[in-house]
């Protein structure tokens, strides 16, 4: 199999929020369709602004997975209150949401708040990490994976953190040599999953 990976270009967007809408279901999360395509984008586009490491893994021509990462010693682009003004415009022009407006609103005040005290924005973490389910178990993660490893290396950073759920995929982080942190209560990933329990991994290369 012929994978190329490479750092991601602005013209890879719309594959990369496709993904992350395959990955997670999104358009039986939320309705109407607007509101999908609102929650890839906040998903998919403040993971980009808050990453400093963005690559992608390409087969035949195709993005098939992209992993976009918070690395402490070189700063995302900073271009936040842009992109969330223009998040909120589109936020409050959606009429008949499901799930509740207020109620997704809550749910990421209590995620924060919940996960802060173990991680705090910031680290070296895995910001965003997605494979195309027919590419999975071929190794396309893992290359992507090794590639950040290797940029938090370079920088002498030993510890990197990654949000999971434990129906998703800890499975997989373990695997990389990730250990388990803690479960944190998290109202955003029941909206997602439901059956799920929200947890935190971290990998340290130096233990």
């Amino acid at each position: 199999m012929d994978i190329e990976i490479r750092e991601y270009r602005e013209s890879d967007y719309s594959r990369c929020a496709a993904l992350v809408g395959e990955a997670w279901q999104f358009d039986s999360v939320f309705k109407p369709a607007e509101f999908t395509e609102l929650a890839k984008d906040l998903y998919t586009g403040g993971s980009l602004i808050e990453s400093s490491f963005k690559s992608v893994a390409v087969s035949n021509g195709e993005v098939v997975g992209f992993l976009f990462g918070i690395h402490r010693v070189a700063p995302g682009t900073g271009l936040h209150l842009l992109f969330r003004l223009k998040m909120v415009w589109r936020f409050y022009r959606i009429r008949n949401a499901s799930p509740n407006k207020n109620d997704l609103i809550k749910a990421l005040s209590a995620h924060e708040k919940n996960r802060s005290p173990w991680v705090p924005r910031k680290r070296n973490e895995i910001a965003l990490f997605v494979v195309a389910k027919p590419f999975k178990g071929r190794g396309v993660g893992t290359a992507l994976w090794r590639a950040f490893l290797a940029t938090c290396a370079r920088a002498g950073e030993t510890e990197i953190f990654v949000e999971t759920n434990k129906a998703g995929a800890s499975g997989f982080y373990e695997q990389l040599g990730f250990t388990h942190l803690t479960d944190f209560d998290s109202p955003l990933h029941r909206i997602a999953t439901p059956d799920g329990v929200a947890c935190l991994y971290v990998h340290d290369s130096a233990a």
